[in-house]
């Protein structure tokens, strides 16, 4: 059998216990020495699980694709904590996944862990955007903000921050469009749509059949009748009529 590894740590996983580099290389490779597997590569990526892109996870389901590879990782939420997406395109491509530290675990199993990693990204999220909403809160009506190192604050974010040039928004503008254009779940959303609405499919009626396939925009939602025109209008050059 042959196994391809992929290991993720961001910044703040990387003191953890358990979610340490070190520590999910020796329970991988472990457990494929285990087996007498072949371990074809090991990826390593520096990412948050909720990073709508992840390019070194891209390269790992590559390379498993190409050399018929079992994905491993220590535990799923190292893969994605965008749950059922990345699910579906390992399964779209046939690659089997499993994590070291549950392997014989069902696909019943692994959908529920995708579900919770999805819901703890949702709830982290939650719980960043109310700390600053309390901290403008503060600042709107005391003035100042006291940190937790105690620190007082009157503005969020870095107040030497200079407003960029008109030249700078429209380059970011061009980077952020060619990034959109580029992106994989863009473009395979958008093979479903542009022969759709050809075809002469609303953009609600596409945007429905997207959401019951389980699809999900870059950022995790659920697909609207506005990013489907969007989309569209993307994507509709690069085909005949």
């Amino acid at each position: 059998m042959n196994y391809i590894a992929y290991y993720r740590v961001s910044t703040k996983d990387q003191g953890k216990s358990g979610l340490s580099l070190s520590a999910q290389q020796q329970e991988v490779t472990q457990y494929i020495n285990s087996l007498a597997g072949n371990l074809i590569e090991q990826f390593t990526e520096v990412e948050s699980g909720g990073a709508p892109s992840r390019e070194i996870l891209n390269k790992a389901i590559e390379l498993a694709s190409t050399t018929n590879s079992t994905l491993v990782v220590k535990s799923l939420d190292r893969l994605t904590r965008d749950g059922y997406r990345t699910a579906v395109e390992l399964e779209e491509l046939n690659i089997p996944y499993i994590e070291s530290s549950s392997p014989n675990d069902p696909q019943l199993v692994k959908d529920i862990k995708m579900a919770i990693a999805k819901d703890e990204r949702l709830k982290i999220k939650k719980r960043t955007q109310d700390a600053i909403d309390q901290i403008k809160l503060n600042i709107l009506t005391d003035g100042y903000h006291i940190t937790k190192a105690g620190k007082k604050i009157t503005r969020l974010g870095n107040p030497k921050s200079k407003r960029p040039s008109k030249q700078a928004i429209k380059a970011s503008a061009e980077v952020r469009s060619t990034n959109a254009y580029n992106n994989p779940a863009n473009k395979k959303a958008g093979d479903i749509i542009v022969p759709l609405v050809n075809l002469g499919k609303s953009y609600s009626y596409v945007a429905n059949y997207l959401n019951d396939l389980g699809y999900v925009t870059i950022n995790s939602k659920s697909y609207s009748k506005v990013q489907v025109m969007r989309l569209y209008k993307r994507y509709s050059g690069d085909y005949e009529l």
